[in-house]
């Protein structure tokens, strides 16, 4: 009698516990549904389809302290205020590399965007420095973010997917705002690194 009690114990609890598994999750999927009945899709404002219908705001560079001089180029780290998530509401700030050539003339900007690096190890300039530093000492201004939820920027969105969006949103918000570096003098190159880990 013993041993059919406590299998039937078991039992009661493991059902328990899948019919409250299944019920969080069905909780889950009717909070993607709105009140007119239609499934909400919050991350669709990233596709490559919307952000080009999308008016990109502006955001603001703003270049901080120097970090090092070179003989014919200055680092300094920047801070680029934007609106990561396009709700023309949100700004957050994400920190980066600056390298500006010397001289009175303008120079040709490179933004550079580096591959995955796990954010333990991260610090300002991993796994663009080097490309930047040989680029700047021949007259490019580099300049390379740190992306949020690296170094000094603010936190990403807790969303993994969203964060990872947002990297596009950085990116094409700096585009748009880069008439801010004064030494600039019109033309924009992107250099892009797949996997940038431990460089």
């Amino acid at each position: 009698m013993r041993n059919v009690l406590f299998i039937a114990s078991i039992a009661f609890l493991f059902i328990s516990v899948l019919y409250f598994l299944n019920k969080n999750k069905s909780d889950k999927k009717v909070d993607l549904i709105n009140k007119s009945g239609e499934i909400e899709r919050p991350l669709e404002r990233y596709s490559i389809e919307n952000l080009a219908k999308t008016n990109i705001p502006e955001g603001k560079i703003i270049i901080k302290e120097k970090i090092e001089e070179k003989e014919t180029f200055d680092s300094y780290i920047f801070e680029f205020q934007f609106n990561p998530n396009l709700d023309q509401k949100t700004i957050k700030k994400t920190s980066g590399l600056i390298n500006i050539p010397k001289g009175k003339s303008t120079f040709p900007l490179v933004i550079m965007i580096r591959g995955y690096v796990d954010p333990k190890i991260y610090k300002t300039g991993t796994g663009s420095k080097n490309m930047s530093y040989f680029l700047a000492e021949k007259g490019f201004i580099t300049i390379a973010p740190d992306f949020l939820g690296y170094a000094d920027s603010d936190r990403e969105a807790e969303n993994i997917f969203e964060s990872r969006f947002q990297t596009y949103t950085t990116i094409l918000s700096l585009i748009k705002s880069v008439e801010d570096i004064e030494k600039w003098e019109g033309k924009i190159f992107l250099s892009g690194d797949i996997q940038t880990e431990g460089r």
